[in-house]
């Protein structure tokens, strides 16, 4: 059974695609400047970086749980609690 998901983590769009990583995200709909990623678990415990914990949206990797330092000044915001219908009211779309 797959892991609960706690939150919606933006992230900037640019930054994604100057490390290369827009592989991880490729069914992620990338909203004019930005992804929000569905995420497991995250931590704001160190100052340079914000850390996330995924799966993978990528066919080609299967539902591998990935994790993620993004650099701060990269992460947008941080939607956390209510349920589903609370975070498709702002605009979030559920992923598989």
């Amino acid at each position: 059974m797959a892991e609960k998901r706690t939150a919606v983590v933006v992230i900037d769009s640019s930054w994604v695609k100057q490390a290369g990583l827009r592989a991880l995200f490729e069914t992620e709909k990338e909203a004019l400047h930005f992804y929000a990623v569905s995420v497991i678990t995250f931590s704001l415990r160190d100052s340079w970086f914000i850390e996330i914990e995924f799966y993978s949206t990528n066919p080609a990797l299967g539902k591998a749980k990935m994790k993620l330092f993004v650099p701060r000044p990269h992460v947008l915001s941080i939607v956390t609690g209510g349920d589903s219908k609370v975070r498709d009211f702002v605009g979030f779309k559920p992923t598989a």
